[in-house]
């Protein structure tokens, strides 16, 4: 049906005398049903065309059918399941917890009031999975996400294998996807592997011309693009960029749902970026994002999302190319992020991460103290205060706090910012699993911290702690990881440091040797390569006095 016919037949059923004649045929509980029916369709039409009047018009008419359904009729469960079905989608539109809270409430009675052997059963216990997981999202109740896996767990063993159930790969998809925010909340690498899974089992189990079959590559992409993350496994992040490819070309110009494939897709190929250094991928991850903000999602807090993917992308190609627009756009777009999203919304963390973290990289490229105390005091800290001490982000956050001490400590010599900068760095290195990747970075910069703190103090005993920890970063990545010359690079200066307080040749010549694989392992157009040749260049001008003097 296309757009056109459906205004006609809004306008034809908006007509009281239409009703009048069609619903007069009916028992008043069947008039109940034919307009929850009616209600239904244009609520379905609504998810494809993205219009607000179809889903407002829809969820008018299932409430006044719920209205004649009297409670003890067999229909009552299915009115039930579909008012609460509209108002999350309404909720996804809006921001609406009252509609959300509404959602769960009816898909619950829904699925109280049937029996358990029931052909209906398994998706009202899907949907209510799904609402459940819509309120994780957006209020961060870790009962609400374990009991959205259960049930969606139950609908899926519900519903045997076979062209007989047909809903199965949709039960899969939301099992999936709730143990996908579960992970993301958690770190369980359980959750993350049961979700690949039931993601995959959806993709295979679902025809291609089914009009999710797009979504659910999607999905399979994010969690294989979560797996990358946690283990750093090559085959995972290309898997994922693949996936959202392979979804991005299924999705017309003007679906619904392109943002978030564009989304994801900027974010896998960013990551990939962060893997191998490759400015192809980076580019064309800022441009997808761009474009992903630019189709402007109708759910705010989604918006929000898409421009912090963005903003991220901007960050980082300011680092490696140093063009001011891209910093000065990145931070823009990270307070528009935190404008669209409410103060209890448990994404505010991230988004106050980011800016700080862009308002740091900014007074890199300007020297503005503003910007520095600004991402110290406004954005990282807080950051930090908003994240529950379980959370796996919180890590991240403060391993961006520390950097940022580190360097007003640098600017201003407050030992006060450089105490806090170790004693952060030690919390986000003792908060990270032995296996995740990303605790070689915060070794490393741990390390940093010990050292600054170091040629302030003369402190041994930091000098030291920081060798052990940096050789220990540097060993944990392997050969051709791009942060692998900045961990060599680190480990040389503090040895070479050593060496100059104690006199050791041993210390001298790792340094040297330390220096030489960073340049090794740094290309020809790596923004440091020359930052590393010059200390291999002090280190060997060092030794040369050493020798030329016989000290």
């Amino acid at each position: 049906m296309t757009l056109t016919e459906m205004d006609q037949l809004l306008a034809m059923f908006l007509k009281p005398e239409f009703l009048t004649s069609v619903l007069s045929r009916y028992s008043e509980s069947e008039r109940g049903v034919a307009l929850s029916d009616v209600g239904s369709i244009y609520c379905e039409t609504s998810e494809r065309t993205g219009s607000t009047d179809y889903l407002e018009f829809g969820i008018t008419m299932i409430e006044k059918g719920l209205e004649m359904v009297p409670s003890e009729s067999p229909y009552r469960a299915n009115v039930l399941n579909k008012l609460g079905v509209a108002l999350r989608s309404r909720f996804e539109r809006t921001g609406s917890i009252e509609d959300l809270g509404r959602a769960i409430e009816a898909i619950e009675e829904a699925a109280d009031s049937m029996p358990v052997d029931h052909d209906k059963w398994a998706t009202y216990l899907s949907n209510l999975g799904y609402a459940l997981r819509n309120r994780f999202e957006r209020m961060g109740l870790m009962e609400d996400i374990n009991r959205a896996v259960v049930t969606c767990q139950h609908a899926v063993d519900l519903t045997p294998v076979g062209p007989s159930n047909p809903r199965r790969p949709i039960y899969l998809n939301t099992l999936g996807t709730a143990l996908i925010r579960r992970f993301e909340r958690m770190g369980l690498m359980e959750d993350l592997d049961r979700a690949i899974e039931a993601t995959e089992q959806a993709v295979e189990s679902l025809p291609i011309e089914h009009p999710d079959y797009a979504l659910y590559h999607s999905n399979l992409g994010c969690a294989l693009q979560n797996r990358f993350e946690r283990t750093g496994l090559m085959e995972d992040i290309d898997r994922a960029i693949d996936k959202f490819q392979e979804a991005l070309d299924l999705t017309t110009l003007d679906h619904p749902k392109r943002a978030m494939v564009l989304s994801n897709l900027g974010l896998a190929l960013r990551n990939r970026f962060e893997r191998t250094g490759s400015m192809e991928d980076l580019n064309r991850a800022t441009n997808v994002s761009k474009q992903a903000v630019e189709l402007e999602a109708v759910d705010l807090w989604q918006q929000a999302m898409y421009l912090n993917i963005l903003a991220i992308a901007l960050l980082r190609r300011f680092e490696n190319a140093g063009a001011m627009d891209d910093i000065d756009r990145a931070v823009e777009a990270l307070g528009e992020a935190l404008e669209l999203t409410p103060m209890s919304h448990p994404n505010r963390a991230i988004y106050l991460n980011s800016l700080g973290v862009a308002l740091r990289s900014r007074f890199e490229g300007t020297g503005s103290v503003k910007d520095l105390n600004c991402a110290i005091d406004t954005n990282l800290e807080q950051a930090v205060e908003l994240t529950p001490l379980d959370h796996p982000k919180r890590a991240i956050y403060l391993n961006s706090l520390a950097g940022a001490l580190v360097r007003r400590f640098e600017r201003a010599g407050s030992m006060e910012d450089i105490d806090r900068a170790v004693e952060t760095n030690k919390k986000a290195v003792e908060e990270t699993p032995a296996s995740h990747p990303i605790r070689a970075l915060y070794l490393s910069n741990l390390g940093l911290a010990l050292r600054t703190r170091f040629e302030r103090t003369g402190s041994i005993q930091d000098l030291d702690c920081a060798i052990d920890i940096t050789q220990m970063a540097a060993e944990l990545t392997p050969v051709g990881h791009p942060n692998r010359s900045m961990y060599l690079n680190n480990l040389a200066i503090a040895l070479w440091g050593r060496s100059k307080t104690t006199a050791s040749m041993k210390d001298l010549n790792r340094a040297i040797e330390a220096n030489r694989q960073a340049v090794e392992e740094a290309p020809l157009g790596h923004p440091n390569r020359a930052l590393y040749l010059n200390n291999l260049g002090r280190a060997l001008r060092t030794k040369f006095e050493l020798t030329v003097t016989g000290t």
